[in-house]
């Protein structure tokens, strides 16, 4: 069975599992976005997202729970199909049993924006595939995992 997802992004977020409908926007500061676009990508961590004490790489220590709709990983329903999430990384997976996490929900396909060798400097680092995880080990579980790399 496949689900055809049609997104039409007018910028505000719509949901049927949350009522919300406000305007997204970046986190950061427009002089700080400015300042990301200058600096080499090995450092970025170091110095915007805390390196080994990044938020996103350690969710549970930062955020509630209802930041996490994925226990252990940020994550948010874009749509009832589709959960954007945090990278996962080999201690989380193992911590909080992510990959049974994805069978129960029924997760079959993961979409790894990440690419090899980004934030080699954050949370709990890279694994041999570049990754802050290894995709083999959701590909074992019948999880189909697709690299795209964004240039």
């Amino acid at each position: 069975m496949y689900i055809l997802e049609n997104l039409d992004w007018d910028g505000k977020y719509h949901s049927s599992l949350k009522c919300r409908n406000e305007n997204l926007k970046s986190l950061n500061s427009p002089a700080s976005d400015v300042l990301r676009q200058g600096i080499p990508e090995r450092n970025l961590c170091l110095l915007f997202c805390g390196g080994s004490k990044c938020k996103y790489c350690n969710p549970p220590s930062f955020f509630d729970d209802n930041k996490m709709h994925l226990k252990g990983l940020y994550s948010t329903w874009i749509t009832q199909n589709i959960l954007a999430t945090s990278r996962p990384s080999e201690e989380l997976i193992n911590r909080f049993n992510i990959i049974e996490q994805f069978k129960r929900m029924k997760i079959c396909s993961i979409f790894n924006m990440q690419t090899p060798g980004e934030h080699s400097s954050c949370g709990y680092g890279l694994q041999t595939s570049g990754f802050s995880y290894d995709p083999v080990n959701f590909m074992k579980n019948n999880s189909k995992c697709v690299l795209i790399i964004l240039k």
